[in-house]
């Protein structure tokens, strides 16, 4: 398992390591600045986590975290010595899953983490990051979040992504309203409305690439099921979590 941390600071790398080190002796911490190739070597080697400083000297923090966020399946965690509620609420809106205000201490770190990683487990290692995955007629790369429909790539938002992801991971069991909501978000009291905002919009999308829109089912009680017939290995998802809430209470 491995922790990437975007900071030109290796003071903060080295407390990162030694955060993490305590808690899991096996976990390398590979530091990189923002102009290195960080785009490359998340896609190539996906990390279990992603920490970001955003106050890079010479980059757009806000702007790098847009950039990586597609890129990283794992949890995105901002690390800032900015505490005003804008910068916060500007990290998440750009797809932060937490944000830890400097100065840290190791213990709080390495819990937040945990909690993470609870919802979202680190990628299996038999998982590389070119790895596909099939449902019938629809492939999804986990690590780049990339969809095909018969070999034609098909946009998602990040939400629509995890939301579908999370379904086909418990292929033909339904997943209730809350669980997904926890995934997508990271939170079960997200609006209703919002959860089938999303999976309305999913539905749209793969009925305009050709694909059954109702291989995604809305059950009595607040349940929804992906109907294909195959499931992913637990572990080879790693990260789901953003907007579906449109049928729980219509289906």
């Amino acid at each position: 398992m491995h922790v990437v941390v975007v900071d030109p600071d290796p003071r903060t790398v080295s407390a990162v390591q030694q955060a993490l080190g305590t808690r899991w002796p096996s976990c390398e911490v590979l530091g990189v600045t923002p102009r290195s190739r960080v785009a490359q070597m998340v896609t190539e080697r996906p990390p279990a986590a992603l920490l970001l400083e955003l106050d890079l000297p010479g980059a757009d923090g806000l702007a790098l975290l847009c950039a990586l966020r597609p890129l990283v399946a794992g949890p995105l965690l901002v690390l800032s010595a900015r505490t005003d509620l804008p910068t916060k609420l500007a990290a998440f809106a750009a797809g932060a899953d937490d944000y830890l205000p400097e100065p840290w201490g190791p213990a709080e770190l390495a819990a937040r983490l945990l909690a993470l990683w609870r919802r979202t487990p680190p990628p299996s290692p038999e998982v590389s990051a070119a790895a596909e995955l099939p449902a019938g007629s629809v492939r999804l790369r986990l690590s780049t979040r990339e969809v095909w429909v018969e070999g034609q790539p098909l946009p998602l938002s990040p939400a629509e992504f995890r939301l579908l992801a999370r379904l086909v991971q418990q292929a033909d069991q339904p997943v209730t309203a809350a669980e997904l909501r926890q995934a997508v978000w990271g939170s079960d009291v997200v609006p209703l409305g919002r959860l089938r905002g999303v999976v309305h919009r999913l539905r749209q999308k793969l009925a305009r690439a050709g694909v059954d829109s109702h291989l995604i089912r809305a059950r009595a009680g607040g349940y929804y099921v992906w109907e294909g017939s195959w499931t992913l290995p637990p572990a080879s998802i790693s990260s789901v979590g953003e907007e579906l809430a449109h049928e729980a209470s219509v289906g």
